[in-house]
């Protein structure tokens, strides 16, 4: 009996979770400032008008940020899950200075999601002052949620985020 019961623990405390974020979504969502264009790690520019029709994921970063790096085995669980939908988009923003830095990252711990390289973007356009930060973007390229700091579960609690903004679509 103990098995079942600390079952229905676990999902009643899950389910307690994801009302709590659900209930973060920021209304009405707030549009971008001003829309980027970033060179990614192979030199390919993406825009946040690219992202439209897509709900989109944005993390900021930086490898000296030890949270954001903590984090980033569970964000490349979240890119694997929506790899292949073509409605989604997961991808994050490095805020180093030197492209070599998160380059070399990358390749080391054979992390495959998007970076693009922050231009001062972040500074001129954005409030993002806690890192890691992450926006989550309707289709139409709005913030609908925005999450400071580190997540405990995030592979679920992010899934759960675009899950509802896909229902919005």
């Amino acid at each position: 009996g103990w098995e079942t019961y600390f079952a229905a623990l676990r999902e009643g405390s899950a389910s307690k979770e994801k009302q709590k974020v659900l209930a973060s979504r920021i209304a009405p969502s707030r549009p971008v400032k001003k829309g980027f264009a970033l060179k990614d790690l192979a030199g390919h520019t993406v825009s946040l008008a690219s992202l439209k029709g897509k709900v989109a994921v944005v993390k900021f970063w930086g490898t000296w940020c030890a949270p954001c790096v903590a984090e980033m085995p569970e964000f490349q669980k979240l890119a694997d899950q929506y790899a292949n939908d073509p409605n989604v988009a997961i991808l994050t923003i490095d805020s180093d200075r030197d492209a070599a830095l998160p380059r070399e990252f990358m390749k080391k711990n054979d992390y495959r999601f998007p970076v693009l390289l922050d231009d001062g973007w972040i500074t001129r356009a954005t409030n993002v002052h806690v890192y890691p930060t992450t926006w989550f973007l309707t289709a139409d390229g709005r913030v609908a949620f925005e999450k400071n700091g580190v997540s405990v579960h995030m592979a679920d609690e992010f899934a759960w985020r675009i899950e509802a903004l896909r229902a919005k679509r």
